[in-house]
């Protein structure tokens, strides 16, 4: 029986579960509609090729945090998540004909990365994947962490203190 301290053993028990859902809703209908296009050839290449690899990229981060993501993962992911959105917004402001569906997606993708803020929020720090997850989820969480180091943003741990703030409470 789980203590209420107790950690979710896989994400579709905890709060990621409806952001894996609704991230591999989306992925597949995005890779369904490229593939579907490309057979009666509607709309551009590009757009048909773009839709694919979007529809990839979310399956892949789905798949990549479906099994208890730790908060370094969870971070990461909201990042990709952000930059996403960036670069739709930036889309969107520099090419008419493609506003709408650049600001869409944009705002799916700030969604997911709220989201996946919320989620990195809730799990402690230092978090990692459950016993028996796997090697796998092992090796992904211990790499999130790597990487965390260098690109998560200062949301994740909180307010860093300067060297002068560090001096004076050595100090006092």
């Amino acid at each position: 029986m789980k203590t209420a301290k107790q950690a979710p053993a896989r994400a579709d028990e905890g709060p990621e579960r409806p952001l894996l859902a609704a991230r591999m809703v989306l992925g597949s209908g995005y890779l369904a509609w490229s593939v579907l296009a490309a057979r009666r050839q509607y709309g551009p290449a590009a757009v048909r090729t773009v839709t694919g690899v979007l529809g990839a990229r979310q399956l892949a981060q789905a798949l990549l945090t479906a099994d208890r993501p730790a908060r370094a993962v969870l971070a990461l992911g909201a990042e990709v998540d952000l930059a996403h959105s960036a670069s739709m917004i930036a889309l969107g402001l520099l090419s008419g004909r493609w506003r709408t569906a650049a600001f869409t997606d944009a705002l799916l993708a700030g969604s997911f990365a709220v989201a996946g803020i919320a989620c990195a929020r809730s799990r402690p720090a230092g978090d990692a994947s459950a016993p028996g997850s796997g090697p796998f989820a092992h090796w992904r969480d211990k790499c999130a962490e790597g990487l965390a180091r260098y690109l998560a943003a200062s949301w994740l741990s909180g307010p860093k203190s300067s060297p002068v703030t560090r001096a004076r409470s050595i100090n006092q």
